[in-house]
C-alpha cells in the first residue's frame, strides 16, 4: 500500500496540531482498513487529528510502535475532508489531480484516474492520477519518481506540491545538493525522517498469536 499512501496524502497541508499521543489497538476481529478483511477506518470526527504525521512533530521519545507514522498516515483523514463534497457528488468540487512527472510508464501497473483509490477503499479517495506531462499546470501535486528533472513548463503555482519519491539510498540516486531551496516540498523515501515514509515493505502483526522473540 506504499504507493497508495503516498498519493493519498500528497494533496493536503501539513497538520499544525502538536498533540502527539495516539494509539490504535488492533486485534483478530478488529483489523485496519489496509489489511485483508480490515474494517477499522479513520474518521475526521474523532481523535485522528492527534496523530503524529510529520517528522517535525517527532520527539526523542516518539520512536516506538505507538507513534508509527506509516500507520498514522494511513489512519488519518483531514478535518475538512468530505467525500460527498467532491465530484461526482454534492457540490461537485474538483478532484485533486496528482501528476506522475515522468508519465504512467514510470509506474508500471498503476491505473490512471481514481481506480486504485476506489478499489483499495482508501479513506481519502477524492484524488485523480494523471500521466500526461502536458497537464502539469492543472495538477495539485507532482510526483518525481527515482530522479528529478525540471519540467519543461516549470511550476504552475507555489501552491502546487512537488514530491520526490526515492526507494534507493543516496549511493544509487542523483545528487540533489544543487537544487534551490524549497523546490521539493515533500520527500517520500525509506528514511524515517521523510515526510512520507515509504520503505519497500511494512510488517504488522495480523493476529493475536504473534509474539515477539
Amino acid at each position: 500500500m506504499a504507493e497508495t499512501l503516498m498519493v493519498n496524502q500528497t494533496i493536503y497541508p501539513k497538520s499544525k496540531n502538536k498533540s502527539f499521543l495516539h494509539h490504535y489497538t488492533f486485534d483478530d476481529n478488529n483489523l485496519p482498513w489496509f489489511m485483508p478483511n480490515g474494517t477499522v477506518r479513520p474518521s475526521s470526527s474523532n481523535d485522528d487529528n492527534n496523530l503524529i504525521l510529520w517528522p517535525e512533530q517527532m520527539t526523542t521519545t516518539d520512536d516506538n510502535p505507538m507513534n508509527d507514522r506509516i500507520i498514522n498516515q494511513l489512519m488519518y483523514v483531514p478535518n475538512d475532508y468530505d467525500e460527498k463534497q467532491f465530484y461526482p457528488y454534492g457540490e461537485r468540487r474538483p478532484l485533486k489531480k496528482i501528476l506522475l512527472a515522468y508519465g504512467k510508464q514510470s509506474w508500471p501497473g498503476l491505473p490512471m484516474g481514481r481506480t486504485r483509490f476506489i478499489e483499495d477503499r482508501c479513506p481519502v479517495n477524492a484524488c485523480f492520477i494523471i500521466g500526461n506531462k502536458a497537464l502539469i499546470d492543472k495538477a495539485d501535486a507532482v510526483i518525481f519518481k527515482d530522479r528529478f528533472i525540471w519540467p519543461s513548463k516549470g511550476r504552475a503555482s507555489m501552491k502546487q506540491i512537488w514530491i520526490l519519491f526515492l526507494l534507493e539510498s543516496p549511493l544509487h540516486t542523483q545528487l540533489f545538493s544543487s537544487l534551490p531551496p524549497n523546490v521539493i516540498n515533500w520527500t517520500a523515501t525509506y528514511r524515517h525522517d521523510s515526510d512520507i515514509v515509504t520503505p519497500y515493505a511494512k510488517f504488522l502483526p495480523y493476529n493475536s498469536k504473534y509474539q515477539k522473540e
